[in-house]
């Protein structure tokens, strides 16, 4: 598996070109959208979302136990940027 590591403040990430989507917990298939659901962007607050949140690890642990392969970035925080992203000079994280 292959990800770039972006740096929001060499690309710029503000709040007008940028959200966080919290991923709040929901039932399983409740596709309604919650304006709640999203942040500005704020760098400040990415320290905060450092942690895997507590019902991902319960979600990979319950995957494990019933021996399903579980989503790998359920109930995970995501930034969601508008505009494009140049990658050439990213770091690229590799997991073997």
């Amino acid at each position: 598996m292959q990800w770039f590591e972006a740096e929001p403040l060499a690309l710029n990430f503000n709040r007008t070109n940028t959200a966080i989507f919290l991923h709040p917990p929901k039932e399983y298939l409740d596709f309604t959208k919650l304006a709640d659901a999203f942040a500005p962007f704020d760098y400040a607050l990415l320290s905060e979302l450092s942690e895997l949140p507590e019902a991902t690890l319960a979600y990979y642990r319950a995957s494990r136990e019933s021996g399903q392969s579980p989503l790998l970035f359920h109930r995970i925080p995501h930034i969601l940027y508008r505009g494009s992203l140049h990658v050439k000079d990213m770091t690229l994280i590799r997991i073997p």
